[in-house]
């Protein structure tokens, strides 16, 4: 068989493989950073507004990734199987990607006739399998979000594929694939942060894999080290080349509560997080969303000790092994060097995360199946053993794709694996509220505000459970509770203000108004705007809360801004053209009312309306069939005259 025909049966498996392993994740919820980053982010929402898109995350590390969350809302707008289709996509092209890059590297001078040519198929196979099929795989697949790690991992995949098939590429001549190399690290670098290694893995490949000694190499290829060290300061631009932005910073460790990481604590933890990383890979048992993992901040506690004697002893055995055993050498390192952006001096808020051994794990995969393929005799033995190990693999990897169905049952695992951890009951409360069991949601919240009484966010959270049961004395307790909480925080101390306080003074506002008191609530609200000048919910109510007072230049402006940081806003656009309709200008109304039910084409509303504004300019015909549409689709009159103009329109002659 020829390098195609393989390389067309390895694809066929690798997409039955991770059909079988992920055709229950296709309808899984959007979960937790989901919402942050992709549903309430409205500079998604438009595919031609780039520049939005750009500033997304505030520096454009993640601008690809980005852009395809974009153009998902723009062809399946929140409907999740397009976004998850997307995903399986990248990660099926990923394992097919590992069985390239596996076959190059097996061909590398070093590395050449170690494994018979059948083997070296096998092995590249076997490779590409079980990095498909592992269970530790599905938080960068099946999370959505996670799409800035897998969409990584393909530009870091194809770009080393590209610079191993230019590098063995014999005679003179212009090698296109380094062009292609670099145009892949840079998609890569404005895809997520852990691209920044591909320069040094191109070294530790050249190390690995060749004959020639890395002086020499750099001497000889001026060229291409020139270009590394180029490619190197793109991730550190993103920062300003600021040290201390990337190094330097000191904050609370959202793995375990009342914790602060630096530089040293991270670090520490890491010498427990990476053994962690590889005893689930070997046994992934106990997986889960949010572990409850304490920082380390003294080395000399045990684990931390034999944590780093473990790490210090598998690097040192990996780059003594490189003359006898070189696979072992590249794959080892490769884990290494693809997990330093994540696990190493850089504090970050959760010291341990599933999704971030997706890249390193190729190298594992690969010290797996070269040593299989080495070990066991008899192509029917090989077989059967490599069978086992994916068949097992698969499984596990469906199973754990059920846990991810909703976020119940997501949170509701994590609260079995992370009993201590408050955020586990906060959430499995909210998601039990969202599927309408308010009742059980309070003894959710209730667990977590004896494991944490000033967790101001969780009272505003069972405030809301409250009003579902219709108790609005117990609900407005608890958001008042929540703000004290708030107002004595130093957040708040320090004008450090969260989005997330906004919507808790909007959910006390609008309470209040509800209950009568309008100056009480219309104070909450313009709270919550000074606290978040964009929140959509309160420049939408306090645009109504203008119409109702005859202001409509305010309700315009409130409109405006609405649109401003959410240009597919529909409501705000029917607003706008509520309000030119009252000053008499139809035609500029009509505008806005086209422009909302192009974004949704059934909003009653929107076509009650906009039959008024037709009729207004003398098209009969056509207000009385937007009438009919908003009588088709349930919308109600709300005053006599309204009633009065719609009985007009619908007997116009």
């Amino acid at each position: 068989m020829t390098d195609r025909a393989h390389g067309f049966a390895a694809g066929l498996l690798i997409l039955i493989v991770a059909g079988i392993a992920y055709a229950n994740s296709f309808h899984a919820e959007f979960h937790f950073d989901d919402y942050t980053y992709i549903v309430n982010k409205p500079a998604l929402r438009d595919i031609s507004d780039w520049r939005a898109i750009y500033r997304a995350l505030g520096h454009p590390s993640r601008f690809v990734a980005f852009y395809t969350f974009a153009l998902n809302y723009h062809f399946h707008d929140y409907d999740v199987f397009g976004y998850h289709l997307v995903n399986w996509f990248i990660h099926a092209g990923n394992g097919f990607l590992v069985w390239g890059l596996t076959l190059l590297i097996l061909r590398a001078p070093r590395l050449a006739g170690r494994l018979s040519s059948g083997r070296e198929y096998g092995c590249a196979l076997l490779t590409a399998l079980i990095f498909t099929a592992h269970p530790l795989q599905t938080e960068a697949v099946t999370y959505i979000v996670q799409r800035f790690t897998s969409l990584a991992t393909l530009f870091y995949l194809a770009a080393l594929a590209c610079y191993l098939r230019g590098r063995l590429r014999t005679g003179p001549g212009w090698r296109p694939e380094y062009v292609l190399f670099a145009v892949f690290t840079v998609l890569g670098m404005f895809t997520k942060q852990i691209c920044f290694t591909i320069p040094l893995m191109v070294l530790w490949l050249e190390w690995c894999c060749f004959e020639v000694r890395i002086g020499a190499c750099l001497r000889e290829r001026r060229v291409i080290l020139a270009v590394l060290i180029v490619l190197l300061l793109i991730v550190p631009s993103f920062f300003g080349f600021n040290a201390a932005n990337i190094v330097g910073r000191e904050l609370p460790s959202r793995s375990h509560t009342g914790e602060r990481l630096n530089a040293v604590s991270y670090a520490l933890t890491q010498t427990r997080v990476i053994p962690t990383y590889l005893r689930l890979y070997v046994w992934p048992a106990g997986q889960t969303l949010d572990y409850d993992f304490h920082a380390s901040t003294d080395w000399r506690e045990g684990k931390v000790l034999a944590g780093f004697l473990l790490l210090l002893l598998l690097a040192g055995g990996a780059v003594a092994a490189r003359s006898r055993f070189p696979e072992v050498t590249f794959g080892t390192g490769w884990f290494f060097v693809t997990i330093a952006v994540t696990s190493s001096i850089i504090p970050i808020p959760h010291v341990i995360f599933e999704h971030r051994v997706y890249l390193p794990s190729a190298g594992l995969a690969f010290i797996f199946a070269w040593t299989l393929c080495r070990l066991v005799g008899g192509r029917t033995r090989l077989l059967a053993a490599a069978g086992i190990i994916v068949a097992v693999l698969t499984v596990l990897t469906y199973q754990r794709n059920a846990v991810w169905q909703t976020e119940a049952t997501l949170w509701a695992d994590i609260v079995r694996k992370a009993p201590a951890k408050l955020r586990a009951y906060n959430n499995l409360g909210m998601a039990a509220l969202a599927e309408g069991r308010a009742l059980e949601s309070l003894s959710y919240f209730a667990e977590a505000i004896a494991r944490n009484p000033g967790a101001g966010r969780v009272y505003n959270n069972r405030g809301l459970a409250y009003l579902d049961l219709g108790d609005e004395d117990l609900a407005l307790a608890d958001f008042d509770r929540a703000i004290a909480l708030f107002e004595f925080s130093e957040d708040f101390r320090s004008g450090r203000y969260k989005p997330i306080w906004a919507q808790v003074y909007a959910n006390r506002g609008n309470l209040r108004l509800e209950r009568g008191d309008a100056d009480g609530g219309r104070r909450d609200l313009a709270i919550a705007l000074q606290i978040d000048p964009r929140h959509p919910a309160v420049l939408y109510r306090m645009g109504q809360l203008s119409e109702r007072d005859g202001d409509y230049d305010a309700a315009a402006g409130y409109y405006r801004r609405l649109l401003a940081a959410d240009p597919r806003h529909a409501q705000a656009m029917i607003g706008l053209g509520f309000v030119s309709q009252f000053q008499g200008n139809d035609l500029q109304a009509l505008q806005y009312f086209d422009q909302a039910l192009a974004l949704v084409p059934d909003n009653g509303e929107a076509h009650f309306f906009r039959a008024l504004s037709r009729y207004n300019l003398g098209d009969r015909q056509g207000a009385r069939d937007d009438m009919r549409e908003a009588q088709r689709m349930g919308f109600e009159a709300a005053t006599p005259q309204l009633k009065a103009a719609r009985e007009t329109i619908l007997n116009v002659d």
